[in-house]
């Protein structure tokens, strides 16, 4: 089993961050999500290698329901002990 955390980018509507942290949730052990700046609607999808095809998957899903957009890192998290320690 491979334990690599992977960061997936995400920005989305403000008002969609509860509900997509909800869904992600009901999936147990897919990953965990971190606001990065609820004003901008960016978040961080922390996956473990092995669950990235089904995170991406119910990213894809999730996608068809709410206006989701993958972003590069964005910069006010390059200095994040979190995110960094896990790249």
């Amino acid at each position: 089993m491979n334990q690599e955390c992977i960061p997936i980018y995400l920005k989305v509507r403000t008002e969609d961050i509860v509900y997509i942290k909800s869904v992600v949730e009901a999936h147990e052990g897919l990953g965990i999500v971190r606001t990065l700046n609820p004003d901008r609607g960016e978040l961080v999808l922390l996956v473990i290698k092995d669950q990235q095809v089904e995170a991406m998957s119910l990213i894809s899903e999730l996608k068809t329901k709410v206006e989701l957009h993958f972003i590069d890192k964005p910069e006010s998290v390059r200095n994040d002990w979190l995110i960094n320690s896990e790249e």
